[in-house]
């Protein structure tokens, strides 16, 4: 009985660290950031989940974001259910600062360094 109650207590723990850092992520990644492997790509995340990118200053492309379980995903303003699955990013978030955040693409290979402007 011990067992289950700590495992029960553990998976409450756990759980509870999820969502925090959920929302840590939330909180950090609303801003303006350029990526190290795109020069002159800048996109601004907004607090109401829209995002904003920017090419070499062209006319600005609008989505929307959202943070899952440690992930970063951005889409296009569409349903996403809606939309072809390519057109949807997903990357998990490996450490965020005030003025820097290192990503991991969906494919498990590819880290992106992204710095606050």
């Amino acid at each position: 009985m011990r067992f289950i109650l700590t495992l029960s207590a553990l998976g409450l723990l756990l759980t509870a660290c999820t969502t925090t850092s959920d929302a840590s992520i939330r909180r950090h990644v609303v801003g303006v950031w350029s990526s190290d492997s795109q020069p002159g790509k800048v996109g601004e995340l907004k607090s109401d989940g829209t995002v904003v990118v920017r090419i070499n200053g062209a006319e600005p492309t609008r989505g929307k974001w959202l943070v899952s379980n440690g992930y970063l995903i951005e889409g296009p303003a569409e349903d996403w259910s809606q939309v072809n699955p390519s057109l949807i990013e997903t990357n998990k978030v490996l450490s965020i600062s005030g003025d820097k955040a290192v990503l991991l693409s969906i494919d498990g290979h590819t880290q992106v360094t992204l710095l606050r402007q």
